[in-house]
């Protein structure tokens, strides 16, 4: 018989909130397969004991460049 870990599965996700100077750092989808062209957070999925402070600084280490553009997705 399932036991409650089998029948419940959560995909915990991690968003970072970064402000510097009245900006504010946006991530643009691309290649994602989902949203692609939208802008969002930086973002990732949490991996098992992983915690939301590294799942945080690792999204925008390994999924995001720089590109130097100020107002870019301003709405």
């Amino acid at each position: 018989m399932p036991t409650a870990r089998d029948r419940f599965k959560m995909i915990a996700s991690s968003y970072l909130l970064c402000i510097r100077d009245d900006m504010i750092l946006l991530s643009r989808r691309h290649n994602t397969g989902y949203e692609d062209g939208n802008y969002s957070l930086p973002a990732g999925h949490v991996e098992d004991d992983e915690l939301l402070t590294a799942a945080a600084a690792g999204s925008v280490g390994t999924n995001h460049t720089r590109t130097g553009k100020q107002g870019a997705g301003t709405m």
